[in-house]
């Protein structure tokens, strides 16, 4: 039986001179689930394999051995990156400016703010990645 999933967290943990144990609490499981996951004996959850994912910045695609690539087919041009902290600076401002904020009838939290924050960039990573694929090669940079 092939363990390639069990392989890659074994090695992206590793490679963070993590051992189980503080891997295991990262994840919020005991370290024998860390070392089922990678022995194989235990698979986890599609919440978990994201969880994996995002904590050491692979794809999943990596992380089940579809592609050897960790890292996505497209990355941001540093132009890319700088436009997208202008717009994070620009709503964080707007964000910070705004009295009553409201989420489901409840004022947000600073706590809240920055979570949403967070969100939003991810987002906005995502959405410039995924665009990318769409922008014919002469005009890329």
């Amino acid at each position: 039986m092939d363990n390639t999933l069990g392989k890659r967290i074994k090695n992206l943990r590793s490679e963070q001179n993590l051992n189980q144990q503080e891997f295991a609490k990262i994840l919020n499981v005991s370290n024998s689930t860390i070392s089922q996951y990678e022995s194989g004996a235990r698979v986890p959850s599609d919440d978990v394999k994201r969880q994996i994912a995002d904590h050491f910045g692979v794809t999943m695609d990596y992380l089940m051995g579809r592609t050897d690539n960790p890292s996505s087919y497209v990355s941001l041009t540093e132009k890319n990156e700088k436009d997208i902290a202008k717009k994070m600076k620009k709503l964080r401002e707007e964000i910070a400016n705004e009295d009553g904020l409201m989420l489901d009838g409840e004022i947000l939290t600073e706590e809240t703010k920055d979570l949403l924050l967070q969100l939003l960039e991810k987002d906005e990573i995502a959405a410039t990645l995924n665009n990318k694929k769409y922008i014919p090669k002469k005009y890329r940079k």
